[in-house]
């Protein structure tokens, strides 16, 4: 009773209010079907959620309407008009999915995912590779993997450990596994150095880097997008040879998702020199294409997030981003915020941000970090299409795009994540939110596939 008098109470406010205002909100709900709503706990959530919506659609549209028109050409020259505000600060999907919003939402998908056509062929809908897996962790790259697929890439690879490759095959069918290093080698040269320690000179621990580092960029430049980190291991030489495929890949211009043991690579003072190379070579991206343009994504949570600033950065926001200058930042939390870096100091006051305001599952599940990372990368994959004929229109805001396909991957992984609580609650883990994925990104992107 007491549900039931609270959801009345707020419907008649709700109502109140909507019928003073122009189109405030789309919640289609009259008093009949509220009644039953309120019988079923599941309805009762979605109903409170339509609230939450509008009212937070409400506080926001007072400032979109003071943002001026834009007019955006898509990939395949259709110039749609829509604001800057509509764009820059969708708070959910279900928010964009609102039939008001129908022209940003179509502007969001011209810009973040290649159309699905006839004429497509394998690997058109993108190519991606997951550096990750050791002798102890073989999950965390299968759903990251998986994860790309589930989203819509055509094909993946996992490079990792021999000692893990057959068992991620066993996993999926789907998946190209590539072992790249054997653990039992390592362990057998191991012996002097740490993983922030002196420099080793030892020369067949170089040898076994290098190795591992041609294995990788062999395949490596047919890749849209390579994620490095899920189930990655801390072991010394697998760290050099990270650092040295990082390296290599940026200057290659494949775009990267940095997660898990590569952010923590990445705080290390081993590894400044890396962060020096980033940065002189994103520094340079304004002689570069869009299409071979450096893209470096870090996906940290708060404790990630720490670490790498006060190991890059002795603890200052603004020293990081200039070290790290056009590199994109998903800062994981309840709400995601994607932060794309200035270029320079001097362009500080120009960034681009977003939060991602979609409700996800409360279980904190194994996996679910991995999946963010795959997701990511198979938005990243999505980007390098788009900045390639026939779609790129030469005049894309490439910073904004990123900031997008960062959002839309952030809001494909909650949602999942949301629908599989939903289901399994408590026993929710990492494979129900995979199951979940493909039907979520049909609910934002149907309309990108061909009829």
């Amino acid at each position: 009773r007491r549900d039931l008098k609270a959801y009345l109470f707020f419907f008649l406010i709700f109502s109140a209010f909507g019928n003073s205002s122009s189109d405030a909100f789309t919640t289609n709900i009259n008093p009949a079907s509220h009644l039953a709503l309120t019988s079923n706990k599941q309805q009762r959530q979605q109903l409170h959620h339509q609230l939450w919506l509008a009212s937070d659609w409400c506080k926001s549209e007072s400032d979109n309407r003071q943002l001026q028109s834009s007019t955006i050409t898509s990939p395949t020259n259709v110039k749609t008009t829509t604001t800057t505000a509509d764009i820059m600060h969708p708070k959910t999907i279900a928010h964009l999915l609102q039939p008001k919003n129908v022209d940003a939402l179509q502007t969001i998908l011209l810009r973040t995912i290649p159309p699905l056509t006839s004429s497509a062929h394998k690997g058109s809908s993108g190519r991606i590779a997951i550096l990750g897996g050791s002798e102890k962790y073989t999950g965390a790259p299968y759903y990251a993997a998986m994860a790309a697929l589930r989203t819509g890439v055509d094909l993946a690879s996992i490079y990792c450990a021999q000692e893990a490759s057959i068992a991620i095959k066993s996993y999926s069918p789907e998946l190209m596994v590539d072992s790249v290093y054997e653990a039992r080698e390592i362990q057998a040269k191991k012996g002097g150095l740490d993983v922030d320690g002196d420099e080793d000179d030892d020369d067949d621990r170089k040898r076994v880097v290098k190795s591992i580092v041609e294995n990788v960029m062999e395949s490596l430049g047919r890749m849209h997008a390579l994620v490095i980190g899920p189930g990655l291991g801390r072991d010394p030489i697998v760290m050099d040879a990270t650092a040295q495929i990082i390296h290599e890949a940026n200057k290659l211009g494949v775009s990267m998702v940095l997660d898990a043991d590569a952010l923590y690579l990445l705080s290390l003072p081993r590894y400044h020199w890396l962060v020096e190379k980033i940065k002189e070579t994103m520094t340079n991206v304004e002689s570069t294409s869009a299409a071979s343009r450096p893209v470096i994504v870090l996906t940290p949570n708060v404790v990630e997030y720490k670490r790498l600033v006060d190991g890059i950065a002795n603890g200052s926001h603004e020293q990081f981003q200039d070290l790290l200058p056009g590199v994109v930042v998903i800062q994981k939390g309840h709400n995601d915020t994607i932060r794309v870096h200035p270029m320079n100091s001097e362009n500080r006051g120009e960034k681009v941000e977003m939060i991602c305001e979609e409700l996800g599952g409360l279980k904190r599940s194994g996996g679910i970090g991995d999946i963010l990372a795959g997701s990511v990368g198979a938005l990243l994959a999505w980007n390098k299409i788009l900045s390639t004929k026939p779609y790129s229109s030469g005049n894309s805001d490439t910073n904004m795009d990123l900031a997008l396909s960062c959002w839309i991957a952030c809001s494909f992984t909650k949602r999942a994540t949301y629908k599989a609580f939903e289901k399994r609650k408590r026993s929710m883990t990492a494979p129900d939110i995979l199951e979940e994925i493909g039907a979520v990104v049909d609910e934002v992107a149907s309309s990108t596939i061909q009829s």
